[in-house]
């Protein structure tokens, strides 16, 4: 999830602060990690004040937290970019279509011009962004860290069935019905209020080749008998609540015992794509990940301070298989990737992990491998 400020902006959403949040940190509490997990999942796990606005300009740049008193960041620092100018769509007044104080979280659904957003109200006030969509193109990705995802369909030479970890609003359907019309989705998300307002506000609708699972994922994911070609994990929740780390992540899908369930549910040739954070508790992540899987790549999102981690059930695909693979991808779907963001052959560029051992991290002195 994509911190909040102020404003509806063109890739980051700020909102005023409002609701019921001392309601929400008890709710939270009792609800617990587990009951929480495969709600709208946060896309990212930066956090900003909500009364502190960000600038469009600088909003992936300096939306990244501190690291806590005493220890030091780990991974390489966010990179900064240009960034492609606001479209008209995201312009106008921000209008609040709902507020829901759901079992499980405060949700907010925005809409600025053509632009919706479905947006989380913290214990502390302020605002995360799960999902933003132009209803004009929802097939494009508008956040960040959704386009550093989409370097995962490089990786499988045929995609029938997909699993989203943590349905949210929507966005990551819209993207892969886009670009891989024939595959089958399944999305777990543990809100029915999430799920109502997805179906209501964003365009999403059961059918055929999507089927909304309404489950915990800690319960749901040992216990399927379903079997994917790609998953992805976008796990956050709020950062340093009980039963997360400082960047969000629950615990309890940062062990080895899940991360083995969730290889369990790969076919041989599959992969899984984590959206992580490059501060407190990566290290672990990463060498946990690395434990349960047979071979591991890492990307870092420009712009902001995402780490995509691929996880394969088997040997990842080489360079070149990876390239040619991504250059049909945009061939395919030029429409779906505006001018300045980027592409799928263009994420390949920003891996960094350039076959570390697994008691290694991403450093940014290594070299990206060559191409």
């Amino acid at each position: 999830m994509e911190p909040s400020g102020e404003v509806l902006q063109d890739d980051e959403t700020a909102y005023p602060a409002s609701g019921p949040t001392n309601d929400l940190r008890s709710v939270a509490r009792r609800a617990g990690v587990a009951a929480l997990l495969a709600m709208g999942l946060f896309a990212g796990c930066q956090r900003s004040p909500a009364q502190d606005p960000v600038p469009s300009d600088a909003a992936h740049a300096t939306a990244t937290p501190p690291a806590p008193s005493g220890a030091a960041a780990e991974g390489p620092p966010a990179t900064k970019h240009p960034r492609p100018a606001s479209p008209p769509a995201a312009r106008g007044q921000l209008r609040v279509i709902e507020d829901v104080v759901s079992p499980y979280s405060h949700v907010q659904v925005l809409a600025r011009g053509t632009r919706r957003a479905l947006a989380f109200v913290q214990s502390n006030g302020s605002r995360w962004t799960q999902t933003e969509i132009d209803l004009r193109r929802p097939h494009e990705p508008v956040m960040p860290y959704l386009r550093g995802m989409m370097v995962s369909l490089a990786y499988v030479a045929e995609i029938r069935d997909v699993l989203i970890v943590g349905l949210g609003g929507g966005a990551g359907v819209h993207v892969l019905r886009h670009r891989l019309p024939e595959a089958r989705i399944v999305g777990v998300e543990i809100d029915p209020e999430v799920v109502r307002l997805a179906k209501s506000h964003f365009r999403i609708a059961e059918g055929p080749n999507l089927r909304i699972v309404t489950d915990d994922a800690l319960r749901y994911v040992p216990a399927t008998a379903d079997r994917f070609d790609l998953v992805w994990m976008d796990v956050f929740l709020e950062p340093s609540a009980p039963g997360t780390n400082a960047s969000g992540i629950p615990e309890a899908t940062a062990t080895v015992e899940f991360l083995r369930a969730l290889r369990r549910l790969v076919r041989p040739h599959g992969v899984v794509a984590f959206n992580l954070h490059h501060k407190t508790g990566f290290r672990e992540h990463l060498a946990a990940i690395e434990q349960a899987f047979d071979a591991v790549h890492v990307y870092a999102v420009p712009d902001t301070g995402h780490r995509i981690v691929i996880a394969g059930a088997g040997p990842l695909p080489d360079a070149a298989t990876l390239s040619r693979r991504a250059a049909r991808l945009d061939q395919r779907a030029r429409a779906a990737t505006p001018p300045g963001h980027t592409s799928v052959a263009g994420m390949l560029d920003h891996r960094i992990d350039a076959g570390l051992d697994p008691s290694r991290v991403p450093d940014p002195r290594i070299k990206r491998p060559p191409r």
